[in-house]
């Protein structure tokens, strides 16, 4: 059994494209299950349930989880799968996606799968997937626009440059690659390190410090390219975005002192390529350069993270 495991915020079309697209996979649908989390028990998500409860198996909690890293130890807890897929509830999967995380935990040793993400651009998610919207499902609809939506979608910039250092067979750092929108794992893995760290409040590095934990005890990490999604990119507050990226990043070096996080640090502020990284935090050098892999998009991110005047105490 495999369970997906999603928390839920409260934008009930994206959610909707995101239930739609595992109707659309080509597993079996009775070797896996859906589990929601909202993020407020009264979230009003009764009508999405009954639309899809009868197409696919989920189970909803009845808690709510008041961080990301709680919903996701929520899941978990009322999962059945001996695998945990986790992902976001504004992504689009492909068809494939399922398949291609689960033939890597195929033979029962401690893995971790992490997939491809890209990101799609829509001021008006309604208008381009009114139809899909109106009936769920009906996935067709989305299997036949799944290449012209990915030839409109760009790479995700920050996972593009994290995913380099699997070219070089064993991947020196991989901790820095796994994001909760994409990413497998083993319940007798996640239990045995307790799961996320619910001290995490607002956005980021829950999900790398679990990853630094499990590389640590010596689980594997795999990248599968053709284990793609798509985030429906929507607006965000920056402002709190920067803040809880330091608070969270200060709460992180704190559990993990070591040279890894500071020269990480040094990463995103843009002072360090991805292959001194990989240097600095394992003498290990990358055969391939990192330089085409830097999207404007990310210069942007590094160049507004240094205009913010980001500090780590």
């Amino acid at each position: 059994m495999i369970s997906v495991i999603i928390p839920v915020a409260d934008d009930w079309k994206r959610l909707s494209l995101t239930l739609s697209s595992l109707l659309a996979q080509s597993m079996d649908k009775r070797s896996w299950e859906v589990c929601l989390v909202p993020k407020d028990v009264d979230s009003g998500l009764d009508p999405l349930l009954s639309v899809f409860t009868p197409l696919l198996s989920i189970r909803c909690s009845k808690r709510h989880g008041k961080t990301r890293a709680e919903a996701r130890n929520l899941g978990v807890e009322m999962s059945r799968g001996e695998v945990l897929v986790f992902v976001d509830c504004d992504l689009i999967q492909t068809p494939c996606f399922l398949q291609e995380h689960c033939k890597h935990h195929e033979s029962g040793n401690s893995r971790v799968v992490v997939g491809e993400v890209r990101r799609l651009y829509f001021s008006k998610v309604e208008k381009v997937f009114g139809e899909l919207i109106r009936n769920p499902s009906q996935y067709d609809w989305l299997l036949d626009r799944l290449p012209a939506f990915h030839v409109k979608s760009r790479p995700d910039p920050y996972f593009s440059l994290t995913r380099i250092p699997f070219k070089n067979g064993k991947n020196p750092i991989p901790w820095i690659s796994m994001g909760t929108n994409n990413v497998s794992m083993r319940r007798s893995d996640f239990e045995a390190l307790g799961g996320f760290d619910t001290e995490f409040q607002g956005w980021g590095y829950d999900n790398m410090e679990l990853a630094l934990r499990l590389y640590k005890k010596g689980v594997e990490f795999v990248y599968e390219p053709r284990a793609m999604n798509y985030h429906l990119m929507h607006p965000i507050d920056h402002k709190k975005r920067l803040q809880d990226i330091e608070r969270n990043f200060n709460i992180f070096k704190k559990k993990h002192p070591s040279r890894e996080l500071e020269a990480y640090w040094r990463f995103i502020q843009g002072e360090l390529s991805i292959e001194e990284l990989a240097w600095q935090t394992s003498q290990t050098s990358l055969p391939i350069s990192s330089e085409k892999h830097f999207y404007r998009e990310y210069q942007s991110l590094l160049h507004w993270l240094h205009q913010s005047h980001a500090h780590v105490s």
